[in-house]
């Protein structure tokens, strides 16, 4: 993203959403299915966080929010994660920054 002046940027987001089977015996994941979910562009502003940003997209996906989610002992990876042409966007940046 180039942003000079802030306002308002239209993102295209492709969503996945990543199932684990998860073995609580030897505490790894042992397999992996991602989901295609429908890609959508999302109006933001560019001095929107990468959580505000996360948020959005959870709100409009009908998503739980992270805090509500158990996390298994052993899994210590981000619930979320938000990535612009290949690369992950760092919690707490803005929209300009990234």
């Amino acid at each position: 993203l180039r942003l000079r002046g802030g306002g308002k940027i239209k993102l295209m987001v492709k969503p996945r959403l990543q199932k684990e089977k998860f073995s609580i015996y030897w505490k790894c994941s042992m397999t992996t299915y991602t989901q295609f979910e429908g890609d959508f562009e999302l109006e933001a502003e560019s001095s929107w966080t990468v959580e505000d940003t996360l948020a959005a997209i959870a709100k409009i996906k009908g998503y739980d929010p992270v805090g509500t989610l158990i996390r298994l002992e052993g899994w210590d990876e981000d619930w979320e994660e938000i990535h612009c042409n290949g690369r992950r966007l760092m919690a707490g940046q803005t929209l300009e920054q990234c």
